[in-house]
């Protein structure tokens, strides 16, 4: 599967990373984070938030679930999965609307929890692991059209 890896030595190359990506997602896209605590995976989702117009965006681990509504009339589902005891948890969420819906952008984190539940989706999937200086992020994508897509995007403003 094609990679794309980046070194991000500190907040700012995730927080332009984040912003990277989320200038590529369309209604329909999920992206899985996959990492231990503290390897950026709530920070990337924030700065995504960020880039499509969120301002309210909080990791969900005690409440699992937020969603927010863009100004151009998408839905940001962010999932912790941390808590889930399984993909059965996800149905009683909304999983389905969810994955159903071609306005909503679905990020989770915690995604190794569900991958069952994503194994026939196409997803974004970012490993973030900690690297002696910042940390390293992997992604991949299975749709290689939209990997290019991605590698291709510019800086942000």
């Amino acid at each position: 599967m094609p990679t794309i890896d980046c070194h991000l030595p500190d907040a700012d190359a995730t927080r332009h990373l984040g912003y990277r990506i989320g200038g590529c997602l369309r209604g329909g896209d999920v992206v899985g984070l996959r990492g231990e605590l503290g390897a950026g995976k709530t920070s990337l989702v924030v700065a995504i938030g960020e880039s499509l117009g969120l301002t309210d965006m909080c990791s969900p681990s005690f409440g699992i679930v937020h969603e927010h509504q863009t100004q151009d009339g998408r839905r940001l589902i962010h999932v912790d999965a941390w808590r889930l005891q399984g993909v059965d948890d996800l149905a009683e969420l909304g999983w389905d609307e969810w994955t159903e819906d071609d306005t909503t952008i679905i990020c989770v984190e915690w995604a190794d929890r569900i991958a069952q539940a994503m194994a026939t989706l196409q997803v974004l999937r970012i490993d973030l692991v900690h690297a002696e200086v910042g940390r390293h992020a992997s992604l991949h994508w299975s749709d290689q059209s939209r990997l290019s897509e991605l590698a291709e995007f510019g800086d942000t403003p």
